[in-house]
């Protein structure tokens, strides 16, 4: 497609990472001549830049990343620190209340896109957390573009007949017992733990000139775009009799080049060339909960006594360290090692339920072992557990005795291994995510008439 003829595409995104996890996307239809346009926080401008797109500025009350959670709503009392009380108040006051600002950002982007070119379609292309996108598509005042896509990042949170509740990490069961059982558990949690903040997205659209809808923010943020490109396999997903049919497996984002990593440790070859063939044991406690003793520290423990085993730990902050008393023997620590750079080595990977880490072992064909109790992490946990490619320690602070026995059931039964390694088999023979992408994007803009963004 001639550059000039190519839509214009308005990506946004905004906190942590899912900021991160879509930058990628961004260089990639740069490179294939895409006129990209991020919206994003001020304070994230030089990120975006990086992809080679265009900054954007959130305005007004959407200019905010996650360093400036703890200025915003009331303030947290000690039960809102975790839990769902937690969650309520994230998804209030971080997710839903800033929404109209968001709305109103991407009306300022369109219409100067329109004063640049009226007959040139534009393209949202949002992180599907980014609430204020949707209200192009519930009729809210002003500028409509030619269409909206969404991509999902997390695991799909969508209510469904087959599943539970999202959130706590239980089970599909698509049985006639388990169905009821699915129906009644989301219709109670529909009027109790999200009956406020249905209620704040719903006052969030209504002050946009949006239509409120019948849909719970999770189920509206997958059925209402016109595509829902979701980041993985389909085997990391439970399957749902009536799921919506704009749903795309887009499968994983590649693996970015590895030998880039310029402060590789002195002790790397023990692990690179691993002389003494050591089964390989990463543990990465994630870049959010960050405290060592959760999983670090019990990985460490569980096989100090092993000359077997090599544990690698990142710690993922950089510039972080832990004591060296804590450390054993046959344990390296670094506060920070590019996933692209470690998998591959790897024999077994611990970690709190990241998604971008879980998905980044699975194109490395790594079996799991996941500890993880905040955000989504449960349900992370719950899929690769059910998709048979990991333990799930079902807490965030395992013992030393829980995560041994987790890590020996892996090393000592070959299925998990074997099952990831024919998904990641998969994945590189008949996934291409940037192009799936892209044919969305220009799908979308084949049916675009002039004139039509009024």
């Amino acid at each position: 497609m001639d550059h000039s003829k190519k839509p214009f595409v308005l990506m946004s995104a905004f906190v942590g990472s899912h900021l991160s996890a879509v930058l990628p996307i961004a260089q990639n239809l740069v490179s294939q001549g895409y006129d990209v346009y991020f919206l994003t926080p001020t304070a994230r401008r030089s990120m975006v830049e990086a992809t080679g797109a265009k900054f954007v500025p959130l305005l007004g009350a959407a200019d905010f990343t996650e360093e400036d959670f703890d200025s915003m709503g009331p303030g947290k009392t000690e039960s809102q620190k975790s839990g769902p009380e937690g969650l309520i108040y994230d998804m209030i006051h971080y997710f839903l209340n800033p929404i109209p600002a968001q709305y109103e950002s991407i009306q300022s982007a369109l219409r100067d896109f329109k004063a640049k070119d009226a007959s040139r379609p534009v393209v949202l292309l949002n992180e599907a957390a980014f609430g204020g996108a949707l209200c192009v598509k519930l009729g809210a005042s002003g500028l409509v573009p030619a269409g909206l896509i969404s991509i999902g990042i997390v695991p799909l949170p969508i209510t469904s007949a087959d599943t539970a509740p999202f959130g706590p990490g239980l089970p599909p069961d698509s049985t006639p017992a388990g169905r009821e059982r699915n129906i009644a558990m989301n219709q109670q949690i529909l009027e109790t733990l999200f009956k406020e903040p249905q209620e704040a997205f719903q006052n969030a659209l209504k002050s946009t000139g949006a239509s409120t809808t019948p849909y719970f923010f999770f189920d509206a943020a997958v059925r209402v775009p016109d595509r829902f490109v979701q980041m993985c396999h389909p085997a990391l997903e439970y399957p749902r009799s009536d799921a919506p049919s704009n749903i795309v497996f887009a499968g994983s984002f590649p693996p970015n080049e590895s030998g880039n990593w310029a402060n590789r440790p002195e002790w790397w070859d023990d692990v690179a060339v691993n002389s003494e063939k050591k089964r390989i044991v990463f543990v990465c406690q994630g870049t959010f909960q960050t405290n060592y003793k959760d999983l670090i520290l019990p990985t460490m423990e569980s096989f100090r006594e092993d000359p077997s085993v090599l544990v690698v730990a990142a710690l993922g902050v950089r510039g972080s360290s832990i004591p060296s008393e804590t450390v054993p023997a046959n344990c390296r620590v670094v506060d920070f090692i590019p996933f692209e750079e470690i998998l591959p080595y790897a024999t077994v990977f611990v970690t709190n339920g990241g998604y971008g880490g879980v998905q980044k072992a699975i194109s490395a064909g790594v079996p799991m072992v996941i500890g993880g109790a905040s955000e989504d992490k449960p349900e992370v946990a719950g899929r690769a557990e059910w998709a048979g490619i990991g333990v799930n320690l079902r807490t965030a602070t395992p013992t030393k005795e829980a995560v041994s026995e987790a890590v020996n059931e892996i090393l000592g039964n070959p299925k998990y291994t074997q099952k990831v390694q024919e998904i990641a088999a998969d994945l590189k023979k008949s996934y291409r995510p940037f192009a799936t992408i892209a044919k969305a994007i220009d799908e979308i803009a084949a049916v675009y008439k002039d004139g039509n963004m009024s």
